[in-house]
């Protein structure tokens, strides 16, 4: 929303014998304030938008990237859960030397010097062995729930980054129209410092000639010295905004901002708008997927406590046969393995542990969607308010725009006191920042309101992340 305040400017009537210098000054002043109706000229077109401002801070912001490195390590969960019923291989190797050799003998009929062909070596002096063995998972309970408890976690982590997207898309917003509003809010006290000199130099030529006391002119000056602080400070706040914004996007703010257009509702109703943001909103969303992952967690723990069966095949190579330890020989073995009572009763403390953490995650998803409600409500409200703030602040404006005029005109001819000028100039520069504020104010709300409801996480995926725009540094 951009605010362009504009004057009218008329010639104001002249008292008859009124010295020329103040005629003079009267013309001046209905000059300026055609100046000021001028509008502001449009943005230059290279001037930053807030997609691009959401685009760079996607792209720079290190929550965004924290998020986005979660989501890339929890992809591998499902792939570590397949592991459980994949193949595992491995090769080993040992070399022995014993003290002595241990050989078995004998002659008579049946020996085994007989049955062997010579004599029988129960423990070679020097043997080298090698193996490979082949262990496969065959029946794992664990492994399917496990898996799904693993893709819940990925759907989790997607969800944590959309919403630390809409977070920072958030943060990025407030801080663009904090910049807007601050530079709005400079202009309103430069131009309230330009009046204010205006009347300093009418009250210094109205003193001169002795229409004004020395009060009515230190009056003049002390306003005018508010004016010049108020400039100062304002200058500052738009230094301050531009700098909190250049934090959020990563990269300093060297152009001119884009007034964006005026956000959009995203519901009619707060009731819709709670409607929009139980299927939208990232975190509700991310709670959700957790709640799913801590009953698939518990399924894989119940599912710990039935049978399991593995295979095993083992290949062996020894460089010196003995009677019980064979060359080029394999073992195969299919193992049933049943839990009775393992770790002294753990798995099922670990089974009813997980019990409660899914009750936890059960009651934090119900808590998170009745504060999202409450949430959604009262932004509703908010915008509201200050729509309907909005509408009087204009009023206000327009009438303190006025109010200042008459009163000018009035000053000039006589009719109206140095006081009651002063006054009306300060009242019309408190209604201006006023509107600013009110205006800049309502536009942050709605995107607060499209926050809750989280129409603002659509807003800002839309654009690709940027590390740098052209021109910036």
């Amino acid at each position: 929303m951009g605010l362009t305040f504009t004057e009218g400017g008329s010639s104001r009537p002249s008292r008859p014998g009124r010295p020329r210098a103040t005629h003079a000054v009267v013309e001046a002043t209905a000059l300026f304030i055609a100046l000021v109706a001028v509008p502001r000229p449009a943005p230059a077109a290279d001037s930053l938008t807030l997609a691009q401002a959401y685009a760079l801070a996607i792209g720079n912001f290190e929550r965004v990237a924290l998020a986005e490195a979660e989501v890339e390590r929890t992809r591998l969960t499902p792939y570590r859960a397949l592991t459980t019923v994949a193949p595992s291989v491995g090769l080993g190797g040992t070399y022995t030397r014993e003290k002595d050799e241990i050989l078995f003998g004998g002659t008579g009929a049946g020996s085994l010097q007989q049955l062997f062909g010579g004599e029988v070596v129960l423990l070679p002096k020097e043997s080298t062995k090698g193996f490979v063995r082949v262990e496969q998972p065959v029946l794992v309970p664990q492994v399917v729930p496990l898996w799904r408890a693993a893709r819940r976690a990925v759907e989790a982590s997607e969800e944590a980054y959309a919403f630390a997207k809409q977070e920072t898309g958030f943060a990025v917003a407030e801080a663009f129209y904090g910049v807007l509003r601050a530079q709005a809010a400079s202009r309103v006290a430069e131009d309230t410092l330009n009046l204010a000199q205006d009347e300093q130099r009418r009250a210094q030529l109205r003193y001169q000639v002795g229409e004004l006391v020395k009060a009515d002119l230190l009056r003049a000056e002390v306003i005018v010295a508010r004016a010049k602080q108020a400039v100062t400070a304002a200058a500052n706040r738009v230094r301050l905004a531009r700098e909190v914004l250049s934090r959020m996007i990563g990269t300093e703010v060297l152009r001119d901002l884009e007034e964006p257009p005026s956000p959009d509702l995203p519901a009619d109703t707060a009731d819709t708008g709670i409607s929009i943001a139980e299927q939208s909103r990232p975190d509700l969303r991310r709670s959700e997927r957790l709640l799913q992952a801590a009953i698939e967690e518990s399924r894989r723990r119940i599912a710990a406590l039935l049978p399991t069966v593995a295979a095993d095949w083992t290949y062996r190579r020894t460089s010196d046969e003995t009677f019980a330890d064979r060359d080029d020989f394999w073992t195969f073995m299919l193992g049933l393995r049943v839990p009775l009572i393992d770790r002294g009763g753990g798995l099922w403390l670990d089974v009813k542990d997980q019990k409660y953490r899914v009750e936890q995650a059960r009651l934090e998803y119900e808590a998170l969607r009745r504060d999202i409600h409450l949430e959604v409500r009262e932004r509703w409200l908010q915008v509201d308010t200050l729509g309907a703030n909005l509408v009087t602040a204009r009023e206000e404006s327009n009438l303190a725009d006025e109010t200042y005029r008459l009163v000018s005109q009035q000053y000039d001819a006589g009719t109206a006191t140095s006081l009651e000028a002063t006054t009306a100039l300060i009242d019309r520069q408190r209604a201006r920042v006023a509107l600013v504020d009110t205006s800049y104010g309502h536009d942050v709300a709605v995107l607060a309101l499209r926050r809750a409801t989280g129409a603002l996480a659509k807003d800002v995926a839309d654009g690709e992340p940027v590390k740098r725009m052209e021109g910036e540094r």
